[in-house]
């Protein structure tokens, strides 16, 4: 279970510091890793299906944003993902399904990725341990949450990149 924490926080901080883009991905996926640990480790019937639930969210979300990757290096000619401002006018459908692998990434609700992590939640709440911690003042609620937060603030800084609204700022 530690290990599983430790992955969500290691994969979300250096996914904030890369600029290479097919590396934030990938650091994402460690990311993603953990929460598929911690389900494991939670022993019971509801974590299993919740790895195996979030083990095809992350296939399906993933190899969409490494496809969309792809093209946009190849249309940029650069794997920094500053270099992508505006690609969100260049390649519309590429974007559209970016922005739907982020929104599953992040448990956005109604989203497959959503359902994964809530029953990878609801797994750990039956662990004793852990339902100490939530009794007492949600503690571990607040870093497992925590996690979800560094999924959604690297997945935003990317998304908010590929929109023409960042380079009007920046001329501003």
């Amino acid at each position: 279970l530690y290990l599983g924490m430790i992955m969500i926080y290691y994969g979300g901080i250096k996914a904030l510091e890369e600029k290479n883009y097919k590396l934030v991905l990938a650091y994402s996926s460690i990311s993603q890793f953990g929460f598929i640990t911690l389900a494991i480790g939670s022993g019971n019937i509801f974590g299993y299906y919740g790895a195996i639930l979030h083990i095809i969210a992350h296939a399906f979300a993933k190899s969409t944003l490494f496809n969309s990757a792809g093209d946009w290096i190849k249309e940029f000619d650069s794997t920094s993902i500053f270099e992508f401002k505006c690609c969100g006018l260049r390649q519309k459908t590429n974007t559209f399904s970016t922005i739907l692998s982020f929104l599953s990434l992040m448990a956005f609700p109604f989203f497959i990725g959503y359902n994964s992590k809530h029953l990878i939640k609801y797994s750990l709440s039956s662990i004793p341990m852990f339902e100490f911690l939530l009794h007492l003042g949600k503690q571990f609620d607040f870093h497992y949450l925590r996690g979800f937060f560094t999924t959604s603030i690297y997945l935003i800084i990317a998304y908010l990149i590929c929109f023409p609204i960042m380079s009007r700022i920046n001329e501003i």
